[in-house]
Order: C-alpha cells, then sequence, then structure tokens
C-alpha cells in the first residue's frame, strides 16, 4: 500500500469514528443518546460540504473513499437475509407495507428522474454545439 493511501486510511477513520463518538458524547449529554448515528452522518455531510465549498478535497480521501463503497455492498448481504425472513413472517400483512412502500418511494424517484431530466435538458443548451464535419479535401 503506498504511503499516500494509508495516509487517506488514516484520515477516513479519523474522520469517521472522532465524528461518530462525537456526536455518541453529545447525545449523552443532551439526553438523547438514539440519536447519535443520525447525528453523526448529518454533521460529517455538512462539514464535507463547507470543506468541499472552501477548497477540494483530497484525492487521498476520495480514493479510499471510493474503496470503502465499493467494498461495502457484503455489508448488506445480512440485512438481506434479515428482510427476507421478515417478509415470510408477515404473511399477508406484507401487502400493506409494500403498498405505503409504493407510496412513499415511488413519487420521491418520480420527482428526482423529473428533475435529472430538467438538469440534462438545461446542461445540452448550455454546452456548445459539436463541430461540423468537414468533407475530405480531394486534393489530398
Amino acid at each position: 500500500m503506498l504511503a499516500g493511501q494509508m495516509t487517506g486510511w488514516l484520515w477516513w477513520l479519523l474522520l469517521v469514528v472522532g465524528m461518530r463518538e462525537g456526536c455518541v458524547l453529545l447525545c449523552q449529554w443532551l439526553g438523547y443518546p438514539a440519536l447519535a448515528n443520525l447525528l453523526g452522518m448529518l454533521f460529517l455531510l455538512l462539514l464535507l460540504l463547507v470543506w468541499r465549498r472552501l477548497r477540494p478535497l483530497p484525492a487521498d480521501l476520495v480514493i479510499v473513499n471510493q474503496a470503502v463503497l465499493r467494498n461495502s455492498g457484503l455489508a448488506f448481504l445480512p440485512l438481506c437475509a434479515g428482510s427476507g425472513l421478515l417478509l415470510a413472517e408477515l404473511g399477508m400483512a406484507v401487502i400493506p407495507l409494500l403498498a405505503v412502500m409504493l407510496m412513499a418511494t415511488l413519487p420521491a424517484l418520480w420527482l428526482m428522474a423529473r428533475l435529472a431530466q430538467r438538469s440534462l435538458a438545461v446542461s445540452d443548451l448550455n454546452s456548445p454545439p459539436p463541430p461540423a464535419a468537414t468533407p475530405a479535401d480531394p486534393a489530398a
């Protein structure tokens, strides 16, 4: 492993663990320990958004983040297995649950698709047209 990547891993661990543990202490002090993980994620998001506005994120941190996200898919396998067992135990009660899930997610997905479509259409209008093809020079 390169020294830069090792430094990136160290910064990533310090950032994530430090933010979470700081929020655990803050939430315990406030009397809401169950909100620590959510508050930690929100503070981390705000910190990175502010940092990104002021200067670019370090390349080592971006590389480490990509590696973590690429390899984190295996963490969801036990969750999927537990969800499958829960759905099997629900029996006929799963139909209203699925209806609520569809009503909660489909409008949001539709809205995001419309916003993305509008954003892509605007960016196409602002981009310069491609260069016109020139006919081949017959003298060449």
